[in-house]
């Protein structure tokens, strides 16, 4: 996923490593000067959610 594609996925299902996820957040962070984009991506479960930070180049659109 690019950083031009974030507001679209907003809130919808995304794929990381073959499970489904709901994509939940754009973290931008300054690592040794330079932009790194992270992703917040949530699994809901019977009894449990799980949040998840990941490159966000890892991220494939549903």
């Amino acid at each position: 996923m690019t950083p031009q594609q974030v507001r679209r996925c907003l809130g919808r299902r995304v794929f990381w490593r073959g499970k489904e996820y709901t994509f939940t957040g754009c973290i931008l962070r300054l690592v040794k000067g330079d932009f790194v984009y992270q992703a917040e991506i949530t699994e809901y479960r019977e009894n449990m959610t799980s949040i998840y930070i990941t490159s966000l180049d890892e991220i494939e659109e549903a």
